[in-house]
């Protein structure tokens, strides 16, 4: 019985491999090619934080769904915010978690000034990290993933 997304991922990822995952407007990705970044990503969030909010600042995308997946193997959960919120109800979020990492793009954090340059991790660095030989599959806080942590908690407060 699988106990988390992460687990219907790696299965599929074993029978379908290089079936088509996700496409979007600007890049097509496998489901190796999807584990893969996903995994980069949690890695590099793995060493900074465990069982805390992350804040997702991007557009629907291939992207966006690299960041979801990441969250969850660092052993995180993901808190989005929509790309068009204006910047006083992302301060408002981001206050609201503690002030959180924050996974954005170069083109938004130029953008929003009240996300301090220390919380943020750019999707684009998921690209240009390097193979590692040693298989990434279970690692740091997937390993210690149950089925009631949380994957993206609800929030009472309304934001205006």
């Amino acid at each position: 019985m699988q106990k988390s997304v992460l687990e219907y991922l790696e299965q599929t990822l074993m029978k379908h491999g290089n079936k088509t995952a996700v496409i979007d407007e600007h890049q097509s990705l496998n489901f190796e090619e999807l584990a893969c970044y996903s995994q980069k990503l949690g890695l590099m969030l793995a060493e900074r934080v465990f069982k805390k909010p992350i804040a997702v600042l991007l557009p629907k995308s291939a992207n966006s769904l690299i960041a979801f997946l990441g969250i969850l193997y660092s052993g995180n959960f993901y808190v989005p915010i929509d790309v068009k919120s204006p910047s006083t109800r992302v301060r408002s979020i981001l206050d609201d978690l503690g002030n959180p990492l924050v996974i954005t793009n170069r083109e938004l954090c130029q953008d929003y000034d009240e996300i301090s340059k220390e919380q943020v991790v750019l999707i684009e660095t998921v690209f240009e990290v390097e193979d590692k030989d040693e298989d990434n599959t279970l690692f740091y806080g997937f390993e210690e993933l149950v089925d009631t942590d949380p994957v993206y908690p609800g929030f009472p407060r309304n934001y205006t």
